[in-house]
């Protein structure tokens, strides 16, 4: 089986065949900077999804403003179900926590 070379710009690194520009490693960095924010990603990766208060209960946060400041920085990763208002990964965010 052969491989294709990509050309890719100088912006981009790659890890592990996957392919990112360096804006994106710089916001990963500043996500998983924070313990909060890497637990409630494992949270997510372990569940298919979870409402805020679950969230709240089992991040052990007590103020929502805080919780709601860690969510915003992890929309990238993150998407929430209209319907249900429960939490879960999106492809990047799964893509992100496979590779961590």
């Amino acid at each position: 089986m052969s491989r294709k070379l990509l050309s890719v710009p100088s912006s981009w690194y790659c890890i592990e065949e996957h392919y990112f520009i360096s804006e994106d490693l710089s916001r990963l960095h500043k996500i998983l900077k924070d313990d909060t924010r890497v637990k409630t990603l494992e949270l997510l990766n372990n569940r298919d999804s979870l409402s805020y208060s679950e969230q709240l209960s089992q991040s052990g946060i007590t103020n929502t403003g805080r919780m709601n400041y860690h969510l915003k920085i992890l929309g990238d990763l993150i998407t929430k179900d209209e319907e249900t208002g429960n939490y879960s990964l999106n492809e990047k965010g799964k893509l992100d926590t496979d590779n961590g």
